[in-house]
């Protein structure tokens, strides 16, 4: 309850990617609905890893990288409100000035509602602070 429904934090997920056909997720925060959710995964029908966040089942925020390469990938969301960035093996990707934060009570790896696929998850880590542009350029810095 300390750090999951706080107003800010990060999520950052590490993964070793494979090409795939299946839409897969990292790492999610809700509050055990599809209407209020942070998700990070792959998603087949965009080709891309992405972060896709909802709040009273509008959707508030969607931030993607094109067409993956294979490999280690270290991802992070650092999320408060009106201020989203997302990182990606210490790049910056997308940011979003205009998204609200769900309130959430769970934190699934490796799955959203129990839906997943088997993968190599690295690590996984979950802050109750937006940690800073730097502070996360140097989390998923490979």
């Amino acid at each position: 309850s300390g750090i999951i429904g706080q107003t800010e934090g990060t999520l950052f997920v590490e993964i070793d990617y494979k090409d795939t056909s299946d839409s897969q997720y990292y790492i999610s925060i809700s509050d055990g609905t599809i209407n209020n959710r942070i998700n990070v995964g792959y998603d087949a029908s965009l080709d891309s890893i992405y972060v896709f966040c909802k709040v009273g089942n509008v959707t508030q925020a969607l931030m993607q990288t094109t067409s993956p390469a294979s490999g280690v990938k270290k991802i992070a969301i650092g999320y408060k409100l009106n201020d989203y960035v997302l990182y990606v093996n210490g790049t910056q990707i997308a940011i979003d000035n205009t998204a609200l934060v769900p309130a959430c009570s769970n934190l699934e790896i490796g799955s959203f509602q129990s839906v997943g696929f088997e993968y190599p998850i690295k690590q996984a880590q979950i802050y109750n602070t937006a940690l800073t542009d730097a502070e996360l350029q140097q989390l998923t810095t490979i």
